[in-house]
């Protein structure tokens, strides 16, 4: 089962960098660091230097079985005409397999 921390039980474990009281809070600062990233390329270099690289092929399979998922469980069964019923959808299935570059 997974463990649910609240904000300031994640901020004293490190495992965020800072708490804003509520989403709107937390959306307006995150707007203000991007923007400040985005006058400073030095410094978003330096931000960005320790992420991971990309894997697209797992984007790919992730997005598929998200979409997948989300049909099965009836997250996605609202038919994309009218008449049109749930078992009418399309298969969802990857349309392209990436070849590393």
């Amino acid at each position: 089962r997974d463990s649910k921390l609240d904000a300031p039980t994640a901020l004293a474990a490190g495992l965020v960098h800072e708490v804003c009281p509520g989403v709107g809070a937390a959306k307006r600062r995150a707007t203000s660091i991007a923007e400040g990233l985005g006058r400073r390329a030095a410094l978003a270099a330096v931000a960005m230097r320790p992420r991971l690289p990309v894997d697209e092929q797992l984007l790919d399979e992730e997005a598929v079985s998200h979409a997948s998922c989300l049909r099965e469980n009836r997250g996605m069964t609202r038919p994309p005409i009218a008449g049109a019923d749930a078992a009418s959808l399309p298969q969802i299935v990857p349309a392209v397999s990436r070849s590393p570059d």
